[in-house]
């Protein structure tokens, strides 16, 4: 399968390591160009315990590339996973302003794709959009697509 993984810090780029280890190929899709470009060159954005060989091999067998245009990451794969950061805010509160323009991004993508198409979330505020997340991905997807929500924490050792 074919994924593409929206946000490249550290849940996204362990998920992007671990799918293609799985033999999947993966978009990394990051708005930031530095970790586009680490990524693209078979290099790991985070410090983590195994990843760079992860990493390293699933871009030397080319199941890894990297793009800062989500849109083309969404029209050429079969499925999303949103990984971007939650921040806390000022209240205290999760700021979910960058889940919600991914959101936004790739259902309107699904406009102009024919096939179907799996979304899901990880990390920290997933579940708390849950709804939003739907809400959007039909009223742009058309109801094409089906949405996996999964919280989880990820820490040292993940890999």
């Amino acid at each position: 399968m074919k994924v593409s993984i929206f946000g490249l810090g550290y849940v996204g780029c362990v998920t992007a390591a671990c799918l293609a280890k799985g033999k999947h190929e993966v978009i990394g899709v990051d708005i930031m160009a530095s970790k586009v470009e680490r990524l693209a060159a078979g290099h790991p954005t985070v410090v983590e315990t195994g990843i760079e060989e992860m990493i390293a091999e699933a871009h030397a067998q080319g199941r890894i590339t990297a793009t800062t245009d989500g849109r083309a990451a969404v029209l050429a794969s079969q499925a999303s996973i949103i990984c971007v950061g939650t921040p806390t805010g000022r209240h205290g509160d999760m700021d979910l302003t960058a889940l919600r323009q991914t959101a936004e991004l790739i259902g309107q993508a699904m406009c102009d794709k024919a096939d179907r198409h799996g979304a899901g979330g990880a990390g920290r505020g997933v579940g708390a959009v849950r709804d939003h997340h739907l809400k959007l991905y039909s009223q742009y997807g058309d109801g094409r697509m089906k949405f996996y929500g999964a919280t989880f924490c990820a820490g040292a050792g993940t890999l």
